[in-house]
Protein backbone atom coordinates (compact mmCIF):
# COMPACT_ATOMS: atom_id res chain seq x y z
CA UNK A 1 0.00 0.00 0.00
CA UNK A 2 1.57 3.36 -0.93
CA UNK A 3 2.23 6.70 1.53
CA UNK A 4 -0.62 8.56 0.89
CA UNK A 5 -3.07 5.85 0.92
CA UNK A 6 -2.02 4.47 4.27
CA UNK A 7 -2.41 7.91 5.44
CA UNK A 8 -5.87 8.07 4.63
CA UNK A 9 -6.99 4.91 5.59
CA UNK A 10 -5.12 5.65 9.23
CA UNK A 11 -7.05 9.03 9.72
CA UNK A 12 -10.56 6.70 8.34
CA UNK A 13 -9.99 4.13 10.97
CA UNK A 14 -9.34 7.01 13.65
CA UNK A 15 -11.92 9.11 12.55
CA UNK A 16 -14.15 5.98 12.79
CA UNK A 17 -12.82 4.46 15.89
CA UNK A 18 -11.50 1.32 13.84
CA UNK A 19 -7.97 1.44 15.45
CA UNK A 20 -8.03 -2.22 16.56
CA UNK A 21 -9.16 -3.82 12.95
CA UNK A 22 -7.28 -5.72 11.04
CA UNK A 23 -5.75 -3.79 8.16
CA UNK A 24 -8.33 -5.72 5.59
CA UNK A 25 -11.10 -5.03 7.29
CA UNK A 26 -10.23 -1.19 7.62
CA UNK A 27 -9.58 -1.00 4.15
CA UNK A 28 -13.34 -2.73 3.72
CA UNK A 29 -14.83 -0.10 5.31
CA UNK A 30 -13.01 2.61 3.65
CA UNK A 31 -14.14 1.33 0.26
CA UNK A 32 -18.01 0.86 1.58
CA UNK A 33 -17.88 4.38 3.26
CA UNK A 34 -15.93 6.08 0.86
CA UNK A 35 -18.30 4.68 -2.70
CA UNK A 36 -21.72 4.94 -0.91
CA UNK A 37 -20.95 8.40 -0.11
CA UNK A 38 -21.87 8.65 -3.88
CA UNK A 39 -25.09 7.75 -3.47
CA UNK A 40 -25.93 9.40 0.43
CA UNK A 41 -24.54 12.99 1.32
CA UNK A 42 -25.28 12.06 5.33
CA UNK A 43 -22.99 10.45 7.83
CA UNK A 44 -23.76 7.00 7.74
CA UNK A 45 -21.93 3.80 10.24
CA UNK A 46 -20.72 1.85 7.09
CA UNK A 47 -20.69 -1.70 9.02
CA UNK A 48 -24.58 -1.06 8.35
CA UNK A 49 -23.64 -2.25 4.59
CA UNK A 50 -20.77 -4.47 5.04
CA UNK A 51 -21.15 -8.34 4.51
CA UNK A 52 -19.30 -10.93 6.87
CA UNK A 53 -16.55 -13.22 5.44
CA UNK A 54 -17.21 -16.62 4.42
CA UNK A 55 -20.12 -17.67 2.18
CA UNK A 56 -20.16 -13.62 0.66
CA UNK A 57 -20.11 -14.26 -3.23
CA UNK A 58 -17.27 -11.78 -3.17
CA UNK A 59 -19.14 -9.35 -1.92
CA UNK A 60 -17.86 -7.03 0.73
CA UNK A 61 -20.24 -4.25 1.00
CA UNK A 62 -23.73 -4.02 -0.36
CA UNK A 63 -26.69 -0.84 -0.75
CA UNK A 64 -29.93 -0.56 -2.60
CA UNK A 65 -30.93 3.38 -3.01
CA UNK A 66 -34.34 3.92 -3.45
CA UNK A 67 -35.53 7.48 -4.43
CA UNK A 68 -32.14 8.77 -2.49
CA UNK A 69 -31.95 6.58 0.74
CA UNK A 70 -29.55 3.83 1.19
CA UNK A 71 -31.23 0.34 2.57
CA UNK A 72 -29.92 -2.89 3.18
CA UNK A 73 -32.45 -4.91 5.75
CA UNK A 74 -34.99 -6.43 3.30
CA UNK A 75 -38.27 -4.83 5.73
CA UNK A 76 -36.48 -1.59 5.12
CA UNK A 77 -36.54 -1.56 1.20
CA UNK A 78 -40.76 -3.22 1.40
CA UNK A 79 -41.09 -0.21 3.64
CA UNK A 80 -39.86 2.27 1.42
CA UNK A 81 -41.54 0.77 -1.53
CA UNK A 82 -44.70 0.37 -0.42
CA UNK A 83 -44.38 4.24 0.38
CA UNK A 84 -44.01 5.33 -2.99
CA UNK A 85 -45.59 5.62 -6.04
CA UNK A 86 -42.52 5.57 -8.47
CA UNK A 87 -39.54 4.86 -7.11
CA UNK A 88 -35.77 5.12 -8.57
CA UNK A 89 -33.82 2.09 -7.64
CA UNK A 90 -29.70 2.35 -7.79
CA UNK A 91 -28.29 -0.99 -6.10
CA UNK A 92 -24.17 -1.01 -5.24
CA UNK A 93 -21.82 -3.99 -4.65
CA UNK A 94 -18.33 -3.62 -3.56
CA UNK A 95 -15.50 -6.02 -3.12
CA UNK A 96 -12.16 -4.26 -2.37
CA UNK A 97 -8.61 -6.07 -1.80
CA UNK A 98 -5.71 -4.53 -0.11
CA UNK A 99 -3.71 -5.81 -2.81
CA UNK A 100 -1.51 -3.61 -5.13
CA UNK A 101 -3.20 -5.29 -8.75
CA UNK A 102 -6.19 -5.96 -10.15
CA UNK A 103 -7.18 -9.26 -10.67
CA UNK A 104 -9.20 -10.43 -14.22
CA UNK A 105 -10.44 -13.65 -12.43
CA UNK A 106 -12.03 -11.50 -9.86
CA UNK A 107 -13.72 -9.24 -12.49
CA UNK A 108 -15.26 -12.80 -13.95
CA UNK A 109 -15.96 -14.51 -10.90
CA UNK A 110 -17.66 -11.72 -9.34
CA UNK A 111 -20.14 -10.95 -12.51
CA UNK A 112 -20.58 -15.01 -12.41
CA UNK A 113 -21.79 -14.91 -8.66
CA UNK A 114 -23.77 -11.92 -8.82
CA UNK A 115 -25.45 -13.16 -11.93
CA UNK A 116 -26.43 -16.15 -9.86
CA UNK A 117 -27.76 -14.00 -7.28
CA UNK A 118 -29.87 -11.96 -9.57
CA UNK A 119 -31.16 -15.05 -11.11
CA UNK A 120 -31.86 -17.41 -8.71
CA UNK A 121 -34.64 -18.43 -6.75
CA UNK A 122 -32.38 -17.91 -3.13
CA UNK A 123 -28.96 -16.49 -2.24
CA UNK A 124 -27.84 -20.05 -2.16
CA UNK A 125 -27.27 -22.88 0.47
CA UNK A 126 -23.66 -21.58 1.37
CA UNK A 127 -24.33 -17.74 1.36
CA UNK A 128 -23.95 -16.41 4.79
CA UNK A 129 -26.48 -14.76 6.55
CA UNK A 130 -26.06 -11.12 4.92
CA UNK A 131 -25.98 -12.16 1.63
CA UNK A 132 -29.73 -13.93 2.14
CA UNK A 133 -30.72 -10.66 3.83
CA UNK A 134 -29.81 -8.75 0.47
CA UNK A 135 -31.28 -11.26 -2.07
CA UNK A 136 -35.02 -10.43 -0.04
CA UNK A 137 -34.10 -7.11 -0.27
CA UNK A 138 -33.14 -7.70 -4.45
CA UNK A 139 -36.42 -9.63 -4.73
CA UNK A 140 -38.54 -7.10 -2.52
CA UNK A 141 -37.45 -4.51 -5.62
CA UNK A 142 -38.36 -6.61 -8.07
CA UNK A 143 -41.39 -7.86 -6.60
CA UNK A 144 -43.14 -4.01 -7.39
CA UNK A 145 -41.61 -4.07 -11.34
CA UNK A 146 -44.60 -1.89 -11.72
CA UNK A 147 -43.04 0.98 -9.40
CA UNK A 148 -39.86 1.11 -10.96
CA UNK A 149 -39.19 4.03 -13.37
CA UNK A 150 -37.12 3.06 -14.91
CA UNK A 151 -35.26 -0.47 -14.00
CA UNK A 152 -32.61 -0.45 -11.43
CA UNK A 153 -29.21 0.98 -12.26
CA UNK A 154 -26.64 -1.41 -11.17
CA UNK A 155 -23.37 0.28 -9.94
CA UNK A 156 -20.42 -2.70 -9.41
CA UNK A 157 -17.11 -1.73 -7.67
CA UNK A 158 -13.80 -3.48 -7.39
CA UNK A 159 -11.43 -1.54 -5.35
CA UNK A 160 -7.68 -2.07 -4.75
CA UNK A 161 -4.82 -0.41 -4.15
CA UNK A 162 -3.68 -0.36 -7.34
CA UNK A 163 -3.70 1.66 -10.56
CA UNK A 164 -6.24 1.52 -13.14
CA UNK A 165 -5.14 1.20 -17.30
CA UNK A 166 -4.97 -2.37 -18.01
CA UNK A 167 -6.45 -2.65 -21.88
CA UNK A 168 -6.60 -6.43 -20.89
CA UNK A 169 -8.54 -5.93 -17.77
CA UNK A 170 -10.53 -3.00 -19.39
CA UNK A 171 -11.71 -5.85 -21.83
CA UNK A 172 -12.57 -8.18 -18.49
CA UNK A 173 -14.85 -4.87 -17.07
CA UNK A 174 -16.80 -4.61 -20.19
CA UNK A 175 -17.60 -8.40 -20.90
CA UNK A 176 -18.82 -8.44 -16.67
CA UNK A 177 -20.81 -5.68 -17.67
CA UNK A 178 -22.31 -7.39 -21.00
CA UNK A 179 -23.15 -10.35 -19.15
CA UNK A 180 -24.61 -8.74 -16.21
CA UNK A 181 -27.31 -6.77 -18.55
CA UNK A 182 -27.99 -9.71 -20.03
CA UNK A 183 -29.86 -10.63 -16.88
CA UNK A 184 -32.52 -8.04 -17.96
CA UNK A 185 -33.28 -7.11 -14.57
CA UNK A 186 -31.24 -3.04 -15.18
CA UNK A 187 -31.80 -0.47 -17.12
CA UNK A 188 -27.68 0.09 -16.88
CA UNK A 189 -24.52 -1.30 -15.46
CA UNK A 190 -21.66 0.06 -14.37
CA UNK A 191 -18.96 -2.22 -13.76
CA UNK A 192 -16.10 0.12 -12.11
CA UNK A 193 -12.07 -0.52 -11.70
CA UNK A 194 -10.75 1.68 -8.22
CA UNK A 195 -7.46 2.38 -7.85
CA UNK A 196 -5.33 3.89 -5.32
CA UNK A 197 -6.00 7.35 -6.76
CA UNK A 198 -9.26 7.02 -7.53
CA UNK A 199 -10.03 5.66 -3.84
CA UNK A 200 -8.67 8.74 -2.44
CA UNK A 201 -10.28 11.27 -4.71
CA UNK A 202 -13.51 9.83 -2.98
CA UNK A 203 -12.45 9.80 0.70
CA UNK A 204 -11.85 13.51 -0.19
CA UNK A 205 -15.10 13.90 -1.59
CA UNK A 206 -16.79 12.70 1.44
CA UNK A 207 -15.24 15.41 3.62
CA UNK A 208 -16.52 18.54 0.98
CA UNK A 209 -19.03 20.57 1.76
CA UNK A 210 -22.19 21.32 -0.47
CA UNK A 211 -20.74 24.14 -3.38
CA UNK A 212 -22.20 24.87 -6.58
CA UNK A 213 -20.84 27.34 -9.28
CA UNK A 214 -23.80 29.61 -11.50
CA UNK A 215 -24.71 31.95 -13.68
CA UNK A 216 -27.13 34.74 -13.06
CA UNK A 217 -27.54 37.03 -15.00
CA UNK A 218 -31.16 38.47 -14.77
CA UNK A 219 -31.26 39.31 -11.07
CA UNK A 220 -30.82 42.41 -8.74
CA UNK A 221 -28.97 42.85 -5.56
CA UNK A 222 -31.15 43.57 -2.40
CA UNK A 223 -30.66 45.72 0.21
CA UNK A 224 -28.10 45.47 3.63
CA UNK A 225 -30.40 44.19 6.28
CA UNK A 226 -29.14 43.03 9.57
CA UNK A 227 -27.39 39.19 9.76
CA UNK A 228 -26.92 39.35 6.08
CA UNK A 229 -24.14 39.88 4.48
CA UNK A 230 -25.61 39.74 1.19
CA UNK A 231 -28.66 38.57 -0.88
CA UNK A 232 -29.59 38.57 -4.39
CA UNK A 233 -32.84 37.87 -5.79
CA UNK A 234 -33.39 36.57 -9.82
CA UNK A 235 -34.35 34.04 -12.53
CA UNK A 236 -31.97 31.09 -13.42
CA UNK A 237 -32.21 28.43 -15.93
CA UNK A 238 -34.26 25.41 -14.50
CA UNK A 239 -31.39 23.21 -15.83
CA UNK A 240 -28.59 24.65 -13.50
CA UNK A 241 -30.64 24.82 -10.10
CA UNK A 242 -31.16 20.62 -11.04
CA UNK A 243 -26.88 20.69 -11.28
CA UNK A 244 -27.05 22.37 -8.64
CA UNK A 245 -28.95 20.25 -6.25
CA UNK A 246 -28.49 16.74 -7.98
CA UNK A 247 -25.01 14.45 -7.63
CA UNK A 248 -22.62 12.89 -10.36
CA UNK A 249 -25.12 10.22 -10.34
CA UNK A 250 -28.11 12.28 -10.72
CA UNK A 251 -29.93 11.56 -7.89
CA UNK A 252 -31.76 14.44 -5.65
CA UNK A 253 -29.09 15.77 -2.83
CA UNK A 254 -31.28 15.36 0.60
CA UNK A 255 -28.64 16.82 2.57
CA UNK A 256 -29.20 19.53 1.21
CA UNK A 257 -32.79 20.01 1.95
CA UNK A 258 -32.50 19.61 6.08
CA UNK A 259 -33.57 23.08 6.95
CA UNK A 260 -36.61 22.47 4.37
CA UNK A 261 -40.16 22.40 6.87
CA UNK A 262 -41.55 19.67 4.49
CA UNK A 263 -39.56 16.87 2.98
CA UNK A 264 -40.43 15.73 -0.75
CA UNK A 265 -44.22 13.98 -0.65
CA UNK A 266 -43.03 11.85 -3.59
CA UNK A 267 -45.55 12.50 -7.25
CA UNK A 268 -48.99 13.18 -5.58
CA UNK A 269 -51.03 15.06 -7.20
CA UNK A 270 -49.56 18.51 -6.74
CA UNK A 271 -46.37 17.89 -8.12
CA UNK A 272 -47.91 15.83 -10.91
CA UNK A 273 -49.55 18.99 -11.90
CA UNK A 274 -46.12 20.74 -11.60
CA UNK A 275 -44.74 17.96 -13.87
CA UNK A 276 -47.68 18.22 -16.21
CA UNK A 277 -46.76 22.15 -16.66
CA UNK A 278 -43.25 20.88 -17.12
CA UNK A 279 -43.88 18.28 -20.21
CA UNK A 280 -46.10 21.15 -21.80
CA UNK A 281 -43.79 23.17 -23.77
CA UNK A 282 -46.16 26.71 -23.87
CA UNK A 283 -46.57 26.11 -19.85
CA UNK A 284 -42.79 25.07 -19.65
CA UNK A 285 -42.00 28.59 -20.46
CA UNK A 286 -44.09 29.73 -17.95
CA UNK A 287 -42.83 28.58 -14.92
CA UNK A 288 -41.10 31.24 -13.52
CA UNK A 289 -44.26 33.19 -13.25
CA UNK A 290 -46.58 30.14 -12.60
CA UNK A 291 -43.78 28.63 -9.28
CA UNK A 292 -43.18 30.62 -6.10
CA UNK A 293 -39.35 30.12 -6.57
CA UNK A 294 -36.65 28.32 -4.53
CA UNK A 295 -34.53 29.97 -1.46
CA UNK A 296 -31.09 29.25 -0.62
CA UNK A 297 -29.61 30.44 2.28
CA UNK A 298 -25.15 30.02 1.96
CA UNK A 299 -22.88 30.29 4.76
CA UNK A 300 -20.61 31.66 1.97
CA UNK A 301 -21.41 33.77 -1.56
CA UNK A 302 -18.51 35.02 -3.86
CA UNK A 303 -19.55 36.56 -7.30
CA UNK A 304 -17.37 38.32 -10.05
CA UNK A 305 -19.96 39.78 -12.36
CA UNK A 306 -22.62 37.11 -13.07
CA UNK A 307 -20.41 34.62 -12.03
CA UNK A 308 -21.21 33.06 -8.56
CA UNK A 309 -19.81 30.73 -6.16
CA UNK A 310 -21.27 29.61 -2.86
CA UNK A 311 -20.44 26.24 -0.25
CA UNK A 312 -22.20 24.80 2.82
CA UNK A 313 -25.51 25.92 1.19
CA UNK A 314 -29.24 24.64 1.72
CA UNK A 315 -32.44 24.86 0.36
CA UNK A 316 -34.55 26.41 2.41
CA UNK A 317 -37.91 26.74 0.66
CA UNK A 318 -38.04 25.21 -2.93
CA UNK A 319 -38.16 21.38 -1.76
CA UNK A 320 -40.69 20.46 -4.26
CA UNK A 321 -39.57 22.49 -7.10
CA UNK A 322 -36.24 20.85 -6.74
CA UNK A 323 -37.64 18.00 -6.83
CA UNK A 324 -40.22 17.64 -9.33
CA UNK A 325 -37.63 19.92 -11.77
CA UNK A 326 -34.96 16.96 -11.63
CA UNK A 327 -37.69 13.97 -12.36
CA UNK A 328 -38.47 16.30 -15.51
CA UNK A 329 -35.28 17.46 -16.14
CA UNK A 330 -35.44 15.82 -20.00
CA UNK A 331 -38.28 18.27 -20.66
CA UNK A 332 -36.40 21.58 -19.49
CA UNK A 333 -34.67 23.93 -22.15
CA UNK A 334 -33.01 27.43 -21.95
CA UNK A 335 -35.79 28.76 -22.02
CA UNK A 336 -37.46 27.17 -18.45
CA UNK A 337 -36.66 29.74 -16.05
CA UNK A 338 -37.14 29.52 -12.17
CA UNK A 339 -37.01 32.85 -9.48
CA UNK A 340 -34.22 32.17 -6.81
CA UNK A 341 -33.25 33.84 -3.83
CA UNK A 342 -29.38 33.46 -2.49
CA UNK A 343 -28.57 34.76 0.87
CA UNK A 344 -25.79 34.83 2.80
CA UNK A 345 -25.73 34.91 6.24
CA UNK A 346 -23.73 33.21 8.93
CA UNK A 347 -26.42 34.88 11.60
CA UNK A 348 -28.37 31.93 12.78
CA UNK A 349 -31.52 34.12 13.94
CA UNK A 350 -31.56 35.57 10.26
CA UNK A 351 -31.34 32.22 8.95
CA UNK A 352 -34.13 30.91 11.51
CA UNK A 353 -36.68 33.76 10.73
CA UNK A 354 -35.96 32.98 6.61
CA UNK A 355 -37.01 29.43 7.38
CA UNK A 356 -40.12 30.23 9.49
CA UNK A 357 -40.82 33.23 6.99
CA UNK A 358 -40.49 31.29 3.76
CA UNK A 359 -42.40 28.04 4.97
CA UNK A 360 -45.19 30.35 5.99
CA UNK A 361 -46.79 29.72 2.80
CA UNK A 362 -47.12 25.80 2.99
CA UNK A 363 -49.40 23.92 5.60
CA UNK A 364 -47.05 24.72 8.94
CA UNK A 365 -48.11 26.09 11.25
CA UNK A 366 -46.14 29.21 12.57
CA UNK A 367 -45.77 27.68 16.00
CA UNK A 368 -44.81 24.71 14.79
CA UNK A 369 -41.77 26.42 12.54
CA UNK A 370 -40.72 28.58 15.52
CA UNK A 371 -40.87 25.45 17.59
CA UNK A 372 -39.02 22.86 15.49
CA UNK A 373 -36.08 25.59 14.68
CA UNK A 374 -35.59 26.83 18.89
CA UNK A 375 -35.91 22.63 19.72
CA UNK A 376 -33.20 22.12 17.36
CA UNK A 377 -30.98 25.09 18.65
CA UNK A 378 -31.82 23.46 22.34
CA UNK A 379 -30.58 20.09 21.19
CA UNK A 380 -27.17 21.37 19.88
CA UNK A 381 -26.68 23.55 22.98
CA UNK A 382 -27.24 20.53 24.82
CA UNK A 383 -24.65 18.17 22.71
CA UNK A 384 -22.01 21.05 23.00
CA UNK A 385 -21.96 21.14 26.84
CA UNK A 386 -20.18 18.37 27.40
CA UNK A 387 -16.46 17.63 27.05
CA UNK A 388 -13.91 15.07 26.27
CA UNK A 389 -15.27 11.55 25.35
CA UNK A 390 -18.66 12.23 27.00
CA UNK A 391 -18.63 14.84 23.93
CA UNK A 392 -20.94 14.48 21.08
CA UNK A 393 -22.10 16.30 17.99
CA UNK A 394 -25.26 17.03 16.85
CA UNK A 395 -25.48 17.48 13.10
CA UNK A 396 -27.96 20.15 12.92
CA UNK A 397 -27.40 20.64 9.19
CA UNK A 398 -26.09 18.84 6.45
CA UNK A 399 -22.06 19.10 6.86
CA UNK A 400 -22.05 21.11 9.73
CA UNK A 401 -18.67 20.03 10.66
CA UNK A 402 -17.09 19.10 7.72
CA UNK A 403 -14.48 21.46 7.90
CA UNK A 404 -13.71 20.05 11.16
CA UNK A 405 -11.41 17.48 12.34
CA UNK A 406 -13.67 15.46 13.96
CA UNK A 407 -14.20 12.03 14.98
CA UNK A 408 -16.96 10.90 12.71
CA UNK A 409 -18.03 8.25 14.76
CA UNK A 410 -19.24 11.28 17.70
CA UNK A 411 -21.49 13.14 14.68
CA UNK A 412 -25.07 12.62 15.17
CA UNK A 413 -27.41 13.49 12.73
CA UNK A 414 -30.97 13.71 12.87
CA UNK A 415 -32.55 10.02 11.85
CA UNK A 416 -29.61 8.76 13.79
CA UNK A 417 -30.93 10.63 16.99
CA UNK A 418 -34.58 9.82 16.31
CA UNK A 419 -33.21 5.88 15.79
CA UNK A 420 -31.79 5.84 19.23
CA UNK A 421 -34.33 7.91 21.17
CA UNK A 422 -37.46 5.98 19.52
CA UNK A 423 -35.72 2.31 20.56
CA UNK A 424 -34.76 3.64 23.94
CA UNK A 425 -38.04 5.85 25.41
CA UNK A 426 -40.60 5.15 22.71
CA UNK A 427 -40.65 1.33 22.40
CA UNK A 428 -39.88 1.24 19.10
CA UNK A 429 -36.93 -1.22 19.10
CA UNK A 430 -38.24 -3.36 16.66
CA UNK A 431 -38.23 -0.79 13.65
CA UNK A 432 -35.72 1.43 14.77
CA UNK A 433 -33.07 0.37 12.97
CA UNK A 434 -35.51 0.66 9.63
CA UNK A 435 -37.48 3.20 7.59
CA UNK A 436 -36.86 6.09 10.24
CA UNK A 437 -39.68 8.21 8.03
CA UNK A 438 -42.55 5.81 8.99
CA UNK A 439 -41.70 6.56 12.65
CA UNK A 440 -41.42 10.18 12.37
CA UNK A 441 -44.72 9.86 10.41
CA UNK A 442 -46.26 7.75 13.11
CA UNK A 443 -45.02 9.28 16.41
CA UNK A 444 -44.50 12.94 15.59
CA UNK A 445 -46.32 13.84 18.64
CA UNK A 446 -43.58 12.30 20.41
CA UNK A 447 -40.44 13.55 18.81
CA UNK A 448 -39.02 16.91 19.68
CA UNK A 449 -41.31 18.44 21.66
CA UNK A 450 -40.93 21.23 24.12
CA UNK A 451 -42.01 18.73 27.08
CA UNK A 452 -38.82 16.66 26.50
CA UNK A 453 -35.22 17.91 28.04
CA UNK A 454 -32.65 17.66 25.35
CA UNK A 455 -30.80 15.79 27.82
CA UNK A 456 -33.51 12.67 27.46
CA UNK A 457 -32.14 12.58 23.23
CA UNK A 458 -28.25 13.13 24.28
CA UNK A 459 -28.40 10.21 26.81
CA UNK A 460 -30.26 8.29 23.95
CA UNK A 461 -27.63 9.07 21.55
CA UNK A 462 -24.92 8.27 23.99
CA UNK A 463 -26.46 5.26 24.54
CA UNK A 464 -26.07 3.93 20.58
CA UNK A 465 -22.33 6.01 20.47
CA UNK A 466 -21.34 4.13 23.14
CA UNK A 467 -22.73 0.17 22.18
CA UNK A 468 -21.19 0.99 18.62
CA UNK A 469 -18.05 1.70 20.08
CA UNK A 470 -17.82 -1.67 21.90
CA UNK A 471 -18.95 -3.24 18.22
CA UNK A 472 -16.29 -1.84 16.87
CA UNK A 473 -13.24 -2.80 19.43
CA UNK A 474 -14.48 -5.79 20.16
CA UNK A 475 -15.88 -5.75 23.68
CA UNK A 476 -18.62 -7.36 22.38
CA UNK A 477 -19.37 -9.46 19.71
CA UNK A 478 -20.54 -8.08 16.24
CA UNK A 479 -22.76 -10.79 15.58
CA UNK A 480 -25.06 -8.78 18.24
CA UNK A 481 -25.03 -5.62 16.24
CA UNK A 482 -28.45 -6.16 14.42
CA UNK A 483 -29.78 -6.42 17.68
CA UNK A 484 -28.69 -2.70 19.42
CA UNK A 485 -31.92 -1.00 19.50
CA UNK A 486 -33.07 -4.11 21.40
CA UNK A 487 -30.27 -3.71 23.47
CA UNK A 488 -30.93 0.51 24.02
CA UNK A 489 -34.50 -1.00 25.27
CA UNK A 490 -33.02 -3.06 27.39
CA UNK A 491 -31.10 -0.84 28.72
CA UNK A 492 -34.36 1.95 29.76
CA UNK A 493 -36.37 -1.49 31.23
CA UNK A 494 -33.26 -2.70 33.41
CA UNK A 495 -33.26 0.87 35.12
CA UNK A 496 -36.40 2.19 35.04
CA UNK A 497 -38.49 -1.35 34.61
CA UNK A 498 -41.61 -1.41 31.99
CA UNK A 499 -42.71 1.98 33.01
CA UNK A 500 -42.92 4.42 29.32
CA UNK A 501 -43.39 7.60 30.87
CA UNK A 502 -40.66 9.97 30.36
CA UNK A 503 -40.01 12.69 32.84
CA UNK A 504 -41.40 16.59 32.87
CA UNK A 505 -39.16 19.18 33.71
CA UNK A 506 -35.32 19.65 33.60
CA UNK A 507 -35.05 18.52 37.17
CA UNK A 508 -36.52 15.31 36.90
CA UNK A 509 -34.93 14.44 33.92
CA UNK A 510 -31.46 15.43 34.77
CA UNK A 511 -31.94 12.57 37.77
CA UNK A 512 -33.96 10.43 35.80
CA UNK A 513 -30.67 10.60 32.92
CA UNK A 514 -28.02 10.90 35.55
CA UNK A 515 -28.47 6.56 36.30
CA UNK A 516 -28.33 5.88 32.49
CA UNK A 517 -24.90 8.45 32.11
CA UNK A 518 -23.43 7.33 34.93
CA UNK A 519 -22.92 4.23 33.25
CA UNK A 520 -22.47 4.91 29.77
CA UNK A 521 -20.06 7.52 31.15
CA UNK A 522 -17.46 5.18 32.28
CA UNK A 523 -16.59 2.20 29.53
CA UNK A 524 -15.99 -0.66 31.82
CA UNK A 525 -19.39 -0.07 33.37
CA UNK A 526 -21.37 0.28 30.06
CA UNK A 527 -19.23 -2.94 29.24
CA UNK A 528 -20.64 -5.33 31.71
CA UNK A 529 -24.04 -3.91 31.52
CA UNK A 530 -24.45 -4.30 28.02
CA UNK A 531 -22.72 -7.87 28.56
CA UNK A 532 -25.28 -8.48 31.15
CA UNK A 533 -27.79 -7.74 29.01
CA UNK A 534 -26.20 -10.19 26.14
CA UNK A 535 -26.84 -12.88 28.01
CA UNK A 536 -30.17 -12.29 28.78
CA UNK A 537 -30.26 -11.94 24.56
CA UNK A 538 -28.46 -15.30 24.06
CA UNK A 539 -31.36 -16.62 26.61
CA UNK A 540 -34.29 -15.58 24.86
CA UNK A 541 -33.02 -16.61 21.43
CA UNK A 542 -32.74 -19.86 22.80
CA UNK A 543 -35.44 -20.28 25.17
CA UNK A 544 -37.47 -22.54 23.12
CA UNK A 545 -35.22 -23.48 20.92
CA UNK A 546 -31.47 -24.27 21.68
CA UNK A 547 -30.46 -24.70 18.09
CA UNK A 548 -32.21 -20.83 17.05
CA UNK A 549 -29.99 -18.32 16.36
CA UNK A 550 -30.00 -14.21 16.16
CA UNK A 551 -31.09 -13.10 12.71
CA UNK A 552 -32.71 -10.00 11.46
CA UNK A 553 -36.18 -11.57 10.84
CA UNK A 554 -35.96 -11.94 14.86
CA UNK A 555 -35.02 -8.76 15.80
CA UNK A 556 -37.79 -7.48 13.71
CA UNK A 557 -40.30 -9.43 15.50
CA UNK A 558 -42.41 -7.73 18.12
CA UNK A 559 -43.07 -10.64 19.84
CA UNK A 560 -39.50 -11.53 20.18
CA UNK A 561 -38.69 -7.79 21.42
CA UNK A 562 -41.46 -8.02 24.46
CA UNK A 563 -39.99 -11.38 25.12
CA UNK A 564 -36.46 -9.91 26.14
CA UNK A 565 -37.94 -6.92 27.63
CA UNK A 566 -40.18 -9.44 29.78
CA UNK A 567 -37.00 -10.88 30.80
CA UNK A 568 -34.95 -8.31 31.58
CA UNK A 569 -37.83 -6.73 33.86
CA UNK A 570 -37.40 -10.40 35.55
CA UNK A 571 -34.02 -10.30 36.31
CA UNK A 572 -32.65 -9.19 39.63
CA UNK A 573 -29.39 -8.12 38.15
CA UNK A 574 -30.20 -4.45 38.35
CA UNK A 575 -30.54 -1.52 40.60
CA UNK A 576 -33.78 0.05 39.20
CA UNK A 577 -34.51 3.98 39.37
Amino acid sequence: MDRVTQSILTEFSENQNLANDPQEKQFELLACYSLLHKFCNEEFPPLDFVIGAGGDLGVDAAAIQINGDLYFDSQDVEQALQGAAECKVNIVIVQAKRSAHFESAVISDLSDNLCTLFKGKNAGVHSNPDIVEFKKSLDAVFDVIKKLRPMPHLYVYYVTTGIVGSDFLDEKRKAACARLSETNFFSEVDFELIGATELRDLYKGTQRQHEAHFTMEKKFTLPKMPGIEQAYSGVLRATDIVEMVTDQEGNVIKSLFFDNVRDFQGMNPVNRSIGDTIQTESRRQLFAVLNNGITMVTRRLDNAGDDFYMSDFQVVNGCRTCHVLAAFRNYLDERTYVNLRVIESKDEDAISAITEATNRQTAVSDDDLKAREEYQKDLEDMFNSFDGDEKLYFERRSQQYGSMSIEQTRIVNRNQLISAFAAMFLGEQHRAGRYTKKIREDRKEDLFTQQQDPLLYYTAAYALYRLEWLFRNGRIDRRYKIARYQLLAGMRVAIDGRNMDLPRGNRYSQRYCEAYLRILHRQADAERFFGELELLLDATVNANDPSRVLTRDLVKSVSFSDEFLARVARSDKWHRN
